[in-house]
């Protein structure tokens, strides 16, 4: 998980979606452990608040998840439509 205002909400609602099996909190990784965590995920989330910074840029985490060949949900901020449709 990256920064999080509330990680205790975040670990409340795993917890009454009954989703502790389906989620993985490792905390933070070493530089060459990522590639691993990210090949090992049946889903990858990039989420983005829509704010002035988000407009300007491309998020590389995107490119990495994009990367693995995995299914990735992406928020629709910013040029991320211009380049991704579903399927």
């Amino acid at each position: 998980m990256g920064h999080c205002e509330n990680p205790k909400n975040i670990h409340q609602l795993i917890q009454k979606l009954h989703l502790q099996d389906a989620v993985q909190f490792t905390g933070p990784l070493l530089y060459n452990e990522v590639p691993k965590q990210l090949m090992g995920c049946d889903l990858l989330l990039m989420n983005r608040i829509d704010s002035t910074f988000a407009q300007y840029g491309f998020p590389n985490k995107l490119a990495e998840y994009m990367a693995t060949g995995s299914p990735v949900i992406a928020t629709k901020v910013s040029d991320i439509p211009e380049y991704f449709v579903h399927e």
